[in-house]
């Protein structure tokens, strides 16, 4: 199934669209199982939408029934600018006043063992929050996931040609370099891990997205050579794009 693709004239509608559409899928979690889960995306486009929600939308939802998780992380210490629960924290969660106890952030070290890391965010995965019964071991089953669109057609952490998109059983890997500045560890869901959930929404911005986006549009989310935004394929069938008209395809 081809993905929904909303093309807004500037930034300013489209993020007005994205807070909309977050308080409306959160909502609907709720009122249907008493909770939400939410996947909030790395990188600094995502952070208009973080302040549109504060700004607009503070009081449109019930936050204390939502938990907090994140498509990928830089594994570095927690202080550091470079982490995206930094940005996440000062630019949402924290003027939400979310409760730590509710966001579920990826580890940051000590220890210096990435693998290891990974393997503690996929526990927190099943012990952290509401669990979902539809899930394997009772993991979580995010209702809404925010991602990105690097230029080199990577999302949350899941790079072109990384043998961490042939991943089909486990739900979060460790990334042992990554090859796009800053050169750290990360931490990444898998494509596993974006196929169980029950929607997935894209952020794309600016002309500097289109030519990863043509290609991703125009692929085939089956093929083992499709960049690996393309290959993001909720079993749901629930995906869109939120792009600009510069980030649009000629």
């Amino acid at each position: 199934m081809s993905p929904v693709v909303r093309v807004f004239p500037d930034r300013e509608s489209l993020t007005q669209a994205a807070v909309d559409e977050t308080i409306e899928i959160l909502g609907a979690a709720v009122a249907r199982r008493g909770h939400a889960s939410l996947v909030l995306a790395g990188g600094s486009t995502p952070r208009a939408l973080y302040e549109g929600i504060v700004r607009d939308a503070a009081d449109r939802l019930d936050w204390s029934r939502v938990w907090f998780y994140f498509g990928d992380e830089r594994f570095v210490d927690a202080s550091s600018s470079d982490r995206n629960e930094r940005l996440a924290r000062t630019s949402l969660l924290d003027p939400l006043g979310i409760p730590a106890e509710r966001i579920v952030a990826m580890p940051a070290p000590p220890p210096n063992d990435v693998a290891r890391a990974a393997e503690l965010y996929e526990a927190r995965l099943t012990e952290a929050g509401p669990p979902s019964p539809e899930a394997p071991e009772s993991r979580v089953v995010f209702d809404l996931v925010w991602l990105g669109l690097g230029e080199d057609g990577h999302t949350a952490s899941l790079f072109p040609s990384d043998p961490v998109l042939d991943e089909t059983e486990r739900w979060v890997r460790a990334v042992d370099r990554s090859p796009t500045p800053p050169h750290v560890p990360r931490i990444t869901l898998t494509l596993a891990a974006l196929a169980a959930a029950r929607t997935v929404r894209f952020l794309a911005t600016g002309g500097s997205k289109r030519p990863a986006l043509t290609r991703v549009l125009d692929a085939d989310a089956t093929s083992p050579g499709a960049l690996p935004a393309a290959r993001v394929a909720p079993r749901t069938g629930d995906l869109a794009w939120f792009i600009d008209r510069d980030a649009a395809p000629r």
